[in-house]
């Protein structure tokens, strides 16, 4: 019995041993274990953005591991980027300069739907676009660097120190100066609808079309949830919402943040 139970627990460890290393070694998509849960902030992540032809997307491959309690996405997995003002201009620099690839750091939100982390852009700074050198200057003396530093209360050394290091070069940013910020829309109320390509939420204002907006929804676990709710209901409700508006390619988006039922109590009727 012993030997039955020692063969049965070998075989247990080498199945889980080649799991992981599949789940890590795979590139072609998500596992419930390579999962981090949705609204998972990013924050100064280095990778490389670039257009994936078997997804027919752009996507962002960390140069290290995200985790989180509930999973991890291993270095050089792809994550597809969702619509945003970054990955429009991202898209019209790459395909201008003829590029395949470009390193960023990225600050961002990643969402989780359908079995599949996503993420959406906040801010980004490129990395591969490296400033011009500038022309080396000729060494000072030290009464000249006494005279340029002659009212800091640093000590001189000090200050040559932070001379040097620069600050990001206005070539760097160059590439999103022109983006319009995502930005927060707070307290629209309206109704959600369901294109068959995912939802699209319309605003209202007192269950009236006037002036309405419609907002593209961005997919996420949040997404996921109304989309349920309202598939259920033979009609549909009014929602007020908050979420991170986006504009990408003339349309806009928003990441829902929030979105809470709203009943009108026989006040007025929705059209």
């Amino acid at each position: 019995m012993k030997i039955i139970s020692l063969i049965i627990f070998a075989a247990a460890v080498f199945c889980s041993a080649e799991q992981v290393k599949d789940n890590k070694e795979d590139d072609s998509g998500f596992t419930l274990k390579t999962l981090v849960s949705d609204g998972y902030s990013l924050n100064s992540e280095k990778g490389t953005i670039s257009f994936s032809k078997p997804d027919n997307t752009y996507v962002f491959k960390p140069t290290k591991d995200i985790k989180d309690s509930s999973g991890t996405i291993f270095s050089g997995r792809k994550i597809k980027l969702l619509p945003c003002n970054i990955l429009e201009q991202t898209e019209k620099h790459l395909k201008s300069e003829k590029k395949e690839s470009i390193d960023v750091k990225v600050w961002g939100i990643i969402t989780k739907y359908d079995e599949e982390n996503l993420l959406f852009i906040n801010s980004v700074m490129p990395l591969s676009d490296k400033p011009k050198k500038e022309q080396p200057e000729k060494p000072k003396s030290k009464k000249q660097k006494e005279d340029d530093h002659s009212d800091s209360l640093l000590p001189i050394e000090q200050m040559e120190k932070l001379k040097k290091q620069s600050p990001i070069s206005a070539e760097q940013t160059t590439i999103f100066q022109n983006v319009n910020p995502n930005h927060i829309e707070a307290g629209l109320t309206g109704k959600f609808a369901d294109t068959g390509n995912g939802l699209v939420f319309r605003t209202q204002h007192m269950g009236r079309q006037l002036g309405s907006q419609e907002f593209r929804v961005i997919k996420s676990a949040k997404m996921a949830r109304v989309k349920g709710a309202i598939s259920r209901l033979p009609f549909r409700p009014l929602y007020r919402i908050t979420g991170i508006a986006a504009e990408y390619n003339g349309d806009n988006y928003i990441l829902l943040q929030t979105a809470v039922r709203k009943y009108s109590y026989g006040n007025f009727s929705g059209v």
